[in-house]
């Protein structure tokens, strides 16, 4: 019960580290980015 209820919390803390992630990473590849995106969504999905 405890997991479903901290969803909000997670996606949260998991939008806060892309943005993260985005900021500092080279254009026009945003690799970082785009790996912390899939590999979190990936996460909280399972």
């Amino acid at each position: 019960m405890y997991e479903i209820l901290s969803l909000p919390y997670q996606t949260e803390t998991l939008n806060r580290k892309n943005s993260n992630a985005g900021e500092y990473d080279d254009p026009p590849d945003y690799s970082s980015l785009f790996w912390e995106r899939q590999h979190g969504y990936a996460a909280t999905g399972l």
